[in-house]
């Protein structure tokens, strides 16, 4: 399993986030500056550069939590899942 928290401030991972997560900037990582959408072989590199393989199990949490999971289920990631609640809990 791995925790990915999606934010728009390394600060706030920084300051505190679950242990073993790994941080994803939900514009620098996420969006291109165009607003189209990632191209595939960009989010296989992310994927891979995280730890996160196809029978990885990934939760989502944070600002763009429900960004990272849609853009896992498009790929055709079936494990993919949203950390209820907001980041401080």
């Amino acid at each position: 399993m791995r925790i990915v928290e999606i934010d728009v401030s390394p600060a706030a991972y920084e300051v505190g986030h679950i242990p073993g997560a790994v941080f994803w900037n939900a514009y620098a990582d996420l969006r291109p500056v165009e607003y189209r959408p990632l191209p595939s072989s960009e989010f296989i590199r992310l994927l891979s550069r995280s730890g996160i393989g196809r029978d990885t199990a990934v939760v989502f949490y944070g600002y763009g939590a429900y960004l990272g999971n849609w853009l896992m289920q498009s790929s055709g990631h079936a494990q993919a899942f949203l950390m209820d609640g907001p980041r401080e809990r």
